[in-house]
């Protein structure tokens, strides 16, 4: 979201609670479950060894699992998505 869409539509305003269902478009691709994946409690240790994926710019430092050996399981993310639908 752009940042003036996001002041014009008031979005800070939003917390945890918030329906947000109308602002989504239908769809998750698999790098969405990923990216959730890595910030989620219960799943985030599987990206903690994978210092090679890490990419660091402008002060910024992103996960880019880019190669076979940024693999994660298939059963975590399986189990996250029957939880989750």
């Amino acid at each position: 979201v752009p940042p003036a869409d996001f002041a014009r539509m008031d979005f800070e305003r939003l917390d945890a609670g918030a329906n947000i269902s109308a602002h989504l478009n239908g769809f998750v691709k698999p790098y969405d479950v990923i990216a959730l994946m890595t910030v989620l409690p219960m799943t985030a240790q599987l990206f903690c060894n994978m210092e090679s994926a890490r990419y660091t710019s402008g002060g910024a430092t992103h996960l880019l699992l880019l190669g076979t050996e940024h693999e994660v399981p298939v059963a975590p993310v399986v189990q996250l998505l029957r939880d989750t639908y």
